[in-house]
């Protein structure tokens, strides 16, 4: 589907949710649009390691916690769509995908909201932005069996527009799109609540093992401002990086190997 076919659609879900329909219609509307080729049928390789042709975002390096030093994180475009934009780069290595990548992730928490409602992550109000909750019909979605239900269908009917930040559940969503885990990484932070933001994203259905690395960064970050903020006790993420693996952790990986090869044919 085509750039221009995907923004109308996204256009067209936001009119449907603004209706406010019921669940089983989200369910039904989701799953109708799932069926769409939205995205290229092949989408099983990745890049997951530093290569020269990746400008690296210094600042945001240093906003990775020190478990994560084996990681660099790239220059991600800062438009709105930087969740987008950093997995498009992963599979492509060009933006070009954003678009398509979110009606995807829309579509797959439509499709699948009574499995996502009933994770418990969707059950914390912390997984929700402030504007959702503000936004939610709360007398229109009370049930007992979904607790977030209105800041859920909220938060999706935001993430129809274009350069809408992303939550914690699109990466839920994302990563069913992908079929493959994403390393979620929030810089530290004395929060118990924002250090939970680390972990690893499982998707509904696992086809690939090779997880991608998102970081919850600042758009346009100094090294300066970065060594500041991990300081100071309070940060408020707008952008995302994609993490890359440093290229020497393949090379010594390779020459490990040679070195047992060798030692086995003495």
């Amino acid at each position: 589907m085509d750039s221009n076919s995907v923004k109308q659609l996204l256009s067209e879900t936001k009119k449907f949710l603004s209706n406010l329909p019921d669940l089983n219609e989200i369910i039904s509307y989701g799953k109708k649009y799932k069926k769409v080729q939205i995205l290229p049928d092949e989408l099983s390789y990745i890049n997951v390691y530093m290569s020269e042709n990746i400008e690296v975002d210094e600042g945001s390096c240093i906003l990775l916690p020190d478990k994560f030093n084996n990681y660099i994180c790239a220059e991600t475009t800062a438009d709105g769509n930087c969740l987008y934009n950093a997995v498009s780069y992963f599979l492509i290595q060009e933006d070009l995908l954003s678009t398509q990548l979110r009606l995807s992730t829309v579509l797959e928490l439509m499709a699948y909201a009574n499995e996502y409602l009933k994770l418990e992550v969707f059950e914390k109000d912390y997984s929700y932005s402030d504007q959702a909750f503000s936004n939610a019909n709360n007398e229109k979605y009370k049930q007992l069996e979904y607790r977030n239900i209105a800041p859920f269908v909220a938060e999706i009917m935001s993430m129809c527009r274009i350069g809408a930040w992303s939550p914690l559940g699109a990466l839920y969503g994302l990563a069913s799109v992908l079929e493959r885990p994403i390393q979620s990484i929030y810089p530290f932070t004395n929060s118990s609540i924002l250090r939970s933001f680390t972990r690893i994203i499982k998707p509904r259905q696992q086809k690939y093992d090779i997880a991608i690395a998102v970081l919850w960064s600042v758009a346009g970050i100094s090294e300066k401002k970065a060594k500041k903020l991990l300081l100071s006790e309070y940060f408020m993420p707008n952008h995302f990086v994609g993490c890359y693996l440093k290229v020497f952790i393949l090379f010594n990986y390779a020459f490990i190997l040679n070195v047992i090869y060798l030692y086995l044919n003495k």
